[in-house]
């Protein structure tokens, strides 16, 4: 039988055992310590990472606040241009053209007609007083209202009053009313 003889005294080997041991230790910690120091560095580089993500949506939340504003600004002037416009169309539709009133107005003025009072009123309503010097003014008058009344423009032509006066002309009044 071979009995093994032990060279290596027992301090030695445990002396070995804890130079090992603490190689292990150092190295555990040695990769421990790089480990902490990696992430870390993660760590950091994430959070930069999330900074510079939250200052681009900080700068895309900024100009979608300025759009939101602009648009509203231009909301603001559209609705003032369409009640500006519906008032202009208002208004329009309400304006009443005279051209055609001024017109029968001067065919009316016959020669030996004096006239001494107009009186333009809305919706084209003309009432006209004046004076015929003979009845033929006066005939001449009444022509050219029946020609007028062929038109067929307005509603109502009347002489509402038609009387001679004491220097012997003719005192005529005369109302037109547009339809």
């Amino acid at each position: 039988m071979v009995i093994g003889v032990n060279l290596i005294n027992l301090e030695a080997k445990r002396t070995v055992e804890i130079i090992r041991l603490r190689r292990r230790v150092k190295n555990l910690s040695l990769l421990f310590l790089l480990f902490f120091i990696f992430l870390s560095l993660v760590t950091f580089g994430g959070l930069i990472f999330v900074n510079s993500l939250s200052k681009k949506n900080q700068n895309k939340i900024t100009l979608l606040k300025e759009q939101i504003r602009s648009m509203e600004k231009m909301e603001s002037y559209l609705v003032i241009i369409s009640d500006r416009t519906k008032n202009i169309n208002t208004f329009l539709k309400n304006k009443h053209s005279y051209s055609q009133l001024l017109e029968d107005l001067r065919t009316l003025l016959v020669p030996g007609f004096k006239l001494e009072d107009l009186q333009i009123g809305s919706q084209g309503k003309l009432t006209m007083t004046g004076r015929c010097q003979d009845l033929a003014s006066i005939t001449a008058l009444n022509e050219q209202v029946d020609k007028i009344n062929q038109k067929k423009i307005y509603a109502q032509i009347a002489y509402p009053s038609l009387s001679k006066s004491p220097k012997g002309d003719w005192e005529v009044s005369l109302e037109l009313n547009e339809k």
